[in-house]
């Protein structure tokens, strides 16, 4: 198995400008799907790849991009059914920032109640108001 690169390897401008080019690269291909995908070929640890992005700003936009093709190349294969439903979920709650969010009305009479807020603050319960 490949060795990650080094931790006190030296990536100067040049360098990351190229791996820049070539991961934008990568996310242009049809079928890259899992940008880590691209660091692991490279035999770069993906934590570094985010801490030279960091002080990369060309590579960080590129960092941007993928997360985008990332979440929008999961979610249409999920709905075209290539992917699992169930693991396109867990992947995006994972790494998109994806939640069910269910709040309660936090009465404890009717816990169910769905609540409004109106602009004043006040709230509306929509259930027996």
């Amino acid at each position: 198995m490949a060795k990650w690169s080094p931790p006190n390897k030296k990536y100067g401008d040049k360098e990351l400008d190229q791996l820049a080019k070539e991961f934008d690269e990568y996310l242009d291909q049809p079928d890259s799907l899992w940008f880590k995908t691209f660091w692991i070929s490279k035999n770069i640890d993906y934590d570094q790849a985010v801490e030279f992005s960091e002080r990369h700003p060309p590579l960080m936009e590129v960092f941007k991009k993928a997360r985008h093709w990332q979440t929008s190349r999961l979610l249409e294969r999920g709905l075209k059914k290539e992917l699992s439903e169930g693991l396109v979920k867990l992947v995006l709650y994972n790494t998109a920032g994806w939640s069910d969010r269910r709040q309660l009305s936090g009465d404890a009479q009717n816990p169910l109640a769905m609540l409004i807020t109106d602009i004043d603050g006040t709230s509306k319960n929509l259930v027996s108001d």
